[in-house]
């Protein structure tokens, strides 16, 4: 299930680095101690979406709205987010919470198509102390993108038929540096194009690809729903 949290525009310019306050509000509205924070992320929360670059290049402006997506087949977690909703309005830079909007979006057996909402992440340990970054510029990204999918779908359900996967990349990208607590993320915009059936399809819209996706990262949606997140 996706929900498009709805909220009001601010006056004041946020930072462009703001995921830390997107992760704040989520777990402000899941609440104190909840067995969701820091566990293995079976859900997908975007970026704060609807924001316009000031000519300052360091900041954003939010006039009219902005919106939150956030998706997981975990009906126990929507409800958690839809019920704190409720209880915590204020998101902070004098926005606020306004509605909730239900998405629903096709999956076909077949090729499915997506853009990110929200840049693809994947991390690949050197050692015990360092990793890089996997991006798109990278010669090899597709596989391993591909294979940390598949990684990641075995592990939610181990009998998933995931014989015929293929994966495919648009020829349009691009690497963004996101800061999140003092590290400068590398992640990847891009579009998938994706062959599988439709239940595999729709389990990956509904957790994310990559990895950090209950933080800001991997949201994907269907290419024929571009109006659906129109800022």
């Amino acid at each position: 299930m996706r929900i498009k949290i709805e909220l009001s525009g601010t006056k004041e310019s946020l930072p462009i680095n703001n995921q830390h306050l997107v992760n704040s509000f989520i777990h402000k509205i899941l609440g104190n101690n909840n067995k969701f924070h820091d566990s293995s992320s079976n859900y997908s929360v975007s970026q704060l979406c609807g924001g316009k670059m000031n000519d300052d290049k360091q900041t954003l402006s939010f006039i009219n709205s902005a919106f939150i997506i956030v998706s997981s087949q975990n009906m126990e977690f929507i409800n958690k987010i839809i019920v704190g909703l409720l209880n915590n309005k204020d998101f902070g830079y004098g926005i606020e919470f306004k509605n909730i909007s239900f998405i629903e979006e096709k999956f076909y057996d077949g090729w499915n198509h997506f853009f990110t909402l929200s840049p693809i992440l994947i991390k690949e340990r050197i050692d015990e102390k360092k990793y890089k970054f996997v991006t798109v510029n990278d010669v090899d990204y597709s596989e391993k993108l591909k294979q940390h999918i598949l990684r990641k779908l075995k592990a939610i359900d181990s009998t998933l038929i995931l014989d015929d996967f293929e994966l495919l990349l648009g020829d349009k990208y691009k690497v963004k540096k996101i800061l999140v607590k003092n590290v400068i993320n590398h992640a990847s915009v891009v579009k998938l194009s994706i062959k599988t059936n439709k239940k595999v399809a729709e389990i990956l819209y509904n957790n994310g690809v990559g990895q950090s996706t209950g933080s800001g990262f991997g949201t994907i949606y269907k290419t024929e729903n571009l109006d659906l997140y129109k800022f």
